[in-house]
């Protein structure tokens, strides 16, 4: 009785076959919220690269944002790199999301403009190992030590907000002058005027007291 040798199936195809495990992983983000520093995981894949992990957090990003937050122009999402700081594993291991600590933040531009602009991010397959400090890992039961994670929370853009004003001002002033005409009377037109860069003013104020208690 003879056997024939086995023979592989990539030597018909006349390449080496491989195959990509995929597996879940979860990173680690901040987002505050009434003064208080909130713990979620964002669920990925292993084969997720740069684009693709920065357009889920942009998807999650967005979706937890009230309405408030989405209209006011000049108040823009931020992202930092932060250290959580030690607690055991079990205390971060319950329901999320979960109010935490940190010990630093540092702001990424690198990865704040990836935040908005996802595609800016090159097609690399390593992104995940490159970030791999924000992966949630098994510990050992009781484990305590410093942890990354990343942090998005708002903040005040000045040339935004410059842009907001100058418009505003500059439709105030139109107003002003449509109504001085119409009621051929200067003071009219200064009194609209005045009114109307007032209530700005207020509204302007309102959003920000608004939105920074909301952070």
């Amino acid at each position: 009785m003879s056997f024939t040798s086995p023979v592989r199936i990539d030597s018909y195809l006349k390449a080496p076959a491989t195959i990509t495990l995929i597996s879940k992983v979860n990173w680690r983000i901040l987002m505050p919220k009434h003064g208080d520093l909130n713990l979620y995981h964002l669920p990925l894949l292993s084969t997720d690269q740069g684009e693709d992990v920065f357009a889920k957090l942009k998807k999650e990003y967005d979706a937890s944002r009230s309405w408030l937050k989405k209209i006011v122009p000049f108040l823009v999402p931020v992202v930092f790199t932060a250290i959580l700081s030690p607690v055991r594993i079990e205390d971060i291991s319950g329901p999320l999301p979960l109010i935490v600590d940190i010990d630093e933040k540092h702001r990424s531009h690198v990865l704040t403009n990836a935040l908005h602009t996802p595609n800016t991010l090159s097609h690399t397959t390593d992104f995940l190992t490159s970030y791999r400090r924000f992966v949630v890992i098994q510990e050992a039961p009781g484990s305590i030590c410093q942890r990354d994670a990343l942090l998005i929370k708002l903040e005040l853009h000045k040339v935004s907000l410059l842009i907001f004003s100058t418009i505003s001002l500059l439709v105030s002033i139109g107003l002003g002058i449509i109504a001085g005409m119409l009621r051929h009377n200067v003071d009219s037109g200064l009194g609209v005027l005045g009114a109307i860069l007032g209530v700005v003013g207020i509204i302007e104020g309102l959003l920000i007291w608004k939105l920074k208690n909301e952070e």
